[in-house]
């Protein structure tokens, strides 16, 4: 992706719904109104939430608990 290629001499902010998009991101921010008239504004770091994940699939007694 020609964006990646960049990334080390420059960021991008792109606005995008596009899956590909989405998943070659580092990090995606989004807004959604939970109340009417609230907004709430939030990130997520792709890369961060990975290892989570990992995490949670090596300790297995860990999602039984869920």
């Amino acid at each position: 992706m020609v964006l990646r290629e960049f990334s080390a001499q420059a960021q991008f902010l792109v606005i995008s719904h596009r899956e590909e998009n989405i998943v070659n991101a580092d990090r995606i921010y989004g807004v959604a109104m939970q109340q009417s008239g609230i907004t709430d504004i939030f990130s997520v770091d792709l890369e961060d939430e990975a290892k989570q994940l990992l995490d949670l699939e090596d300790s297995p007694n860990l999602i039984e608990g869920l």
